[in-house]
């Protein structure tokens, strides 16, 4: 919705009788529909679009404040710092165990490995499945 656009206002009683018609205008216009109830703005309708931009946009805000309200208090750190700590921690999190990185050689796992004569035997769960 654009600052000059002014949103519809209609009764509440409106909605049940013309539901389709306000849903259309709200999706055609991109703007809310006020309703009203005793002649007072009671609701607001607005396309889920338009709701997620106005929440993204509350959350950034909250965001800032959170921010401003942090540097006041003292609770702020050198970039440069903050960004070697997450370097780290990712590192961390990432690294392999030097064991795992080393490669297994041809035939290092022979005679440890142990495959039963009846291996490719039916399984007598599945008796009724093979007939």
């Amino acid at each position: 919705m654009s600052i000059g656009t002014l949103p519809d206002v209609r009764p509440v009683s409106d909605l049940r009788q013309n539901m389709a018609e306000i849903t259309e205008s709200i999706d055609a216009e991109n703007r809310p529909v006020i309703l009203t109830k005793h002649g007072r703005g009671k609701y607001i309708l607005l396309g889920l679009e338009e709701y997620n931009r106005i929440i993204a946009i509350t959350e950034l805000y909250k965001a800032i404040d959170d921010g401003i309200d942090d540097i006041k208090a003292g609770r702020v750190s050198d970039f440069r710092e903050f960004s070697r700590q997450i370097r780290e921690e990712a590192a961390e999190k990432t690294a392999v165990p030097e064991e795992k990185n080393r490669r297994l050689a041809f035939g290092c796992l022979k005679g440890k490995i142990n495959v039963p004569d009846d291996f490719n035997d039916p399984l007598d769960d599945f008796e009724d499945y093979m007939r």
